[in-house]
This record gives structure tokens, sequence and C-alpha cells, in this order.
């Protein structure tokens, strides 16, 4: 299992690294686009809605609310990342408060449908604005900027692993240690500050190209935390299939989900000049 969960994690970094690199922009939107549906598949799966029909109509709004937003223009779309964020700082606030899963009723659980609403449109939203600069540097700015939640998750698993005692959400999460979440701030500090030099960053925009990247590094695992609360409600180990040894899509991007929103926020408030 150990070995095709890192052929699978290699293939997928080879398909995500090569499409930033050779995908036009349009292509990096449609693709983020893309991602966008399979997770709104699986969200709609771990809500209980079991009919196909259900499935297709959410799958349906979650893209015509997307592309109504982009359509609209950058303004409205900020506002909507910017509420994205807002809510992720919350559900970061519930989590550590002692929130978790609850009994699930009978049927189809809107509520859990209508959050997906609001926070699965950012993620190809956020792809789409992180894209747009087509030159060698935006394309190197957006693998950075994927590449926060990687270390992240990185380097909160090996942190945990070696030093992991006290837990994090103990409802949610029995893997998760506030240990874990510290090495992964640390490796995500590293590699921010590598960032600096890389991509030259002025030294009047240091300390907030690090906050945004420390900020999204911290509510990426509110992400994660957010879909155990899903799969633990729907009584599921995996969203989904579709990966071999990882499961679902969706456990693929959760974390992203909840950074990718506070990524271009604070890059656009940091006035980085990577957004177009």
């Amino acid at each position: 299992m150990l070995r095709l969960r890192i052929a699978t994690a290699l293939v997928g970094a080879i398909v995500v690294i090569g499409g930033i690199f050779f995908l036009s922009p349009l292509g990096m939107a449609g693709a983020g686009g893309l991602v966008m549906l399979c997770a709104a598949w699986e969200w709609a799966r771990l809500s209980s809605c079991r009919d196909w029909w259900l499935r297709i109509g959410f799958l349906a709004a979650v893209g015509a609310l997307a592309l109504a937003i982009w359509r609209v223009g950058a303004p409205v779309t900020m506002v909507w990342l910017a509420l994205a964020c807002t809510f992720w700082i919350g559900v970061a606030g519930w989590l550590l408060s002692g929130g978790g899963p609850r009994v699930a009723a009978a049927g189809v659980r809107w509520g859990w449908l209508a959050i997906g609403l609001l926070v699965l449109p950012p993620l190809a939203l956020a792809i789409a604005m992180l894209a747009e600069r087509a030159d060698w540097v935006g394309r190197a700015f957006l693998l950075y900027a994927i590449g926060i939640v990687w270390v992240a998750d990185i380097g909160a698993y090996f942190a945990g692993r070696a030093w992991g005692r006290h837990k994090l959400a103990p409802r949610v999460s029995a893997g998760k240690t506030r240990e874990g979440v510290v090495g992964g701030v640390a490796a995500v500090v590293l590699y921010a500050i590598a960032g600096l030099g890389v991509f030259g960053v002025p030294y009047d925009a240091w300390l907030a190209w690090m906050v945004v990247a420390v900020a999204a590094g911290l509510l990426s695992v509110a992400g994660d935390l957010l879909e155990s609360v899903l799969k633990r409600e729907a009584g599921v180990k995996d969203s989904g299939r579709i990966l071999p040894g990882h499961g679902g899509l969706l456990d693929r991007v959760d974390s992203l989900i909840a950074a990718a929103p506070v990524l271009v926020v604070g890059f656009a408030w940091a006035d980085s000049g990577f957004l177009a």
C-alpha cells in the first residue's frame, strides 16, 4: 500500500507540475474547474445525495456559481474569496473550541451542500486567478503557492510522528497533533523564506509575504479537519476511490480548498505583483 501511495503521489505531482508549466491560463482555469467538479461530486456523496440526479444538480449549481462569479469580474471574485477566508477562520475557531461531528440525520444533509456551495467555487476561482500570469515567473509562483499546502502537510506529518503528544482536535482526528501543526508551520516558514529570494520579493513586503504563507498553512489544516467531520458524519473513511492508495480526490484537495482563497486574497493584500 505504501508503494502504491508513493506511486500515485508521484504521478499526481508530475501531472500538476506539467499542467502548471505547459497549459495555457485558460487550460489551467479549466483544469481547476474540473478538479472542483470532481470534488463536488464526492462532497455530494458524503452529504448523502444517493440519487445521481441530486449529485448532478449539485455539480451544476457549483459549476454555474463559479462561472457566474468569474464572469462578473475580479471585484466580485475577490469578495467571494474573502467570504471563504472568513468562513475558514470561523471553522478553525470552531474546531479548536471542541467542535466536531454530530449524529447525522436521515436523508440529504442540505446544510453540508450549502457549505459546499460556499467553499468549492473558490478552489477553481483561486487557481484561475493565480494562473492568469502566463510567463515563467508567474507559473513558478503558482507552483510555489500550491507548494505551501504540500510543505505544511509534509512538515506536520513528520513532526507529528516524531514529537506528537497533544491532540489538536480529538473529536475529529486521532492523528492530528499540536506538535504536528507547529512542525508544519516551521516548514512553511523555511519554504517562504526561500521564496523571498527566488522571487525577489522587496524588503518592505517580506512580513506580509510570510504572514500570508503561514496563514495559508494554518488554515489548510482546517480544510483537512472539516472534511474529516463530513466523512465521520457520513460513516466513511475516504471520500472516494479515484486515487489508488489515497482514496478520493477530495481527500487530496481538502487542504487546498481552504488555503487557495487565503493565498489569493493574501497575496493581493501583500501587493506581491504576481497576481495579474
